[in-house]
């Protein structure tokens, strides 16, 4: 039968922002959240806290990032480990979107260790690489530096990126 699978993918999303806040992710992961689910897979989106849906979703939504802490991430990890592996984790990269003033590395040092030690599949889904260097001023080239080293650790977590 056309279009028909064998198998249900688990979709994990992990995003910044979900819709109903307004702009291009938010929007953009909702949009492959709902495709996702609407081809058979089973979809599961983690996020901060985002407010009423403006409109229902097909997806799972899971407010556990909070403030994308170490905390947060710890919590996160034990929910998803609730799940059978592969998990699938696609990230919806956005460095500024993911709090500590766009210099999260423990946010994407976790990223690496669920790829590395849990088995995880990471895939990246580029919206914004990094910051470019001396735009600015010297603590924009700072964060540009942590940038790149935030992108070396996706990097080295993730199967497959996507720009």
């Amino acid at each position: 039968m056309k279009g028909r699978k064998d198998r249900v993918v688990v979709w994990h999303l992990v995003t910044p922002e979900f819709a109903p806040r307004g702009g291009g992710v938010g929007d953009y992961t909702r949009l492959v959240a709902d495709g996702l689910a609407e081809a058979g897979d089973e979809v599961h989106v983690w996020c901060p806290p985002v407010g009423e849906l403006s409109a229902p979703t097909l997806a799972a939504i899971h407010h556990e990032l909070g403030a994308i802490r170490p905390s947060d991430l710890r919590r996160v990890g034990r929910r998803l480990d609730a799940f059978s592996k592969p998990r699938h984790l696609l990230v919806q990269w956005v460095p500024h979107g993911y709090g500590c003033r766009s210099m999260n590395l423990p946010f994407c040092a976790w990223l690496w260790w669920r790829a590395r030690v849990r088995g995880d599949r990471v895939d990246i889904m580029v919206h914004e690489p990094y910051l470019a260097f001396w735009e600015h001023r010297w603590r924009h080239a700072a964060v540009a530096l942590v940038h790149r080293l935030m992108t070396a650790l996706l990097l080295n977590a993730s199967r497959c990126v996507w720009t």
